[in-house]
């Protein structure tokens, strides 16, 4: 199969969430700054919140010449925001406040456990307010960080209980990114990984079999989806098909 180009739309994409990553930090440091001067615990609190996501994403994207500099700053920010949304007792601000705290342990530590811990206190406050996205960005940021535990996990059949809660998970998201009509993210994406993953721990012939027909079913759609909303396919998705 030939490897596929990203379209210019997608090498745009991919530019401006570049931009996004580096000028959002700066903003952000501006918007504590006021913030800070005006006794607002729930303002305050939003500029700690996504000035620490946005020093994680950029983690993420390795932008930025001072990693150090950018990982404290996410986790001390992402603290501050947690401290300050308790205060508010606004479940939205802590769930989100949970989302950010999430992003820096996971991109200046790389804490798994951590992170997930804190994305399951997103996805509680999301049920708590019955807000759908902050619902779904949690279980699907969970499922993605969940698949990897394979590396930190040593028992198959622990490995094979996160793998059968993933699948539930997976189709949870599903539901709702058709709910909330979310585009940027494949949950299709999802399915395909908690099927894959599965399938690393079983023993059985024919229930391996079975597992990774499905996780080539999910995938097919993954790709489907993604030519629809013209989305850049994972390597991931393309590998289970392979």
């Amino acid at each position: 199969m030939a490897k596929k180009r990203p379209t210019k739309k997608n090498a745009n994409n991919r530019k401006y969430d570049l931009v996004i990553a580096k000028k959002n930090p700066i903003l952000g440091e501006r918007a504590i700054t006021i913030f800070s001067k005006f006794g607002s615990d729930f303002e305050l609190a939003r500029a700690y919140c996504w000035t620490s996501w946005y020093y994680g994403r950029s983690l993420t994207f390795k932008i930025g010449h001072n990693k150090k500099s950018f990982a404290k700053k996410a986790s001390l920010y992402s603290q501050k925001a947690l401290e300050l949304s308790k205060k508010t007792k606004n479940a939205w601000l802590i769930g989100w406040s949970h989302n950010a705290a999430s992003i820096a342990v996971l991109a200046s530590k790389g804490n798994r456990d951590s992170s997930c811990n804190l994305l399951q206190n997103q996805i509680k406050m999301g049920k708590k307010t019955r807000d759908n996205f902050l619902i779904v960005v949690g279980q699907f940021l969970f499922l993605l960080t969940n698949f990897t535990s394979f590396l930190t996990v040593e028992d198959p059949d622990e490995n094979i209980k996160i793998y059968k809660n993933n699948i539930q998970t997976a189709r949870e998201i599903i539901h709702r990114f058709k709910i909330i009509n979310m585009r940027v993210w494949n949950s299709f994406y999802a399915a395909a990984l908690s099927y894959m993953g599965l399938a690393q721990f079983e023993v059985d012939i024919k229930e391996k079999y079975g597992l990774l027909t499905k996780a080539v079913l999910f995938a097919r759609k993954a790709v489907d989806h993604s030519q629809k909303w013209k989305i850049f396919d994972s390597p991931v998705v393309l590998n289970c098909l392979s």
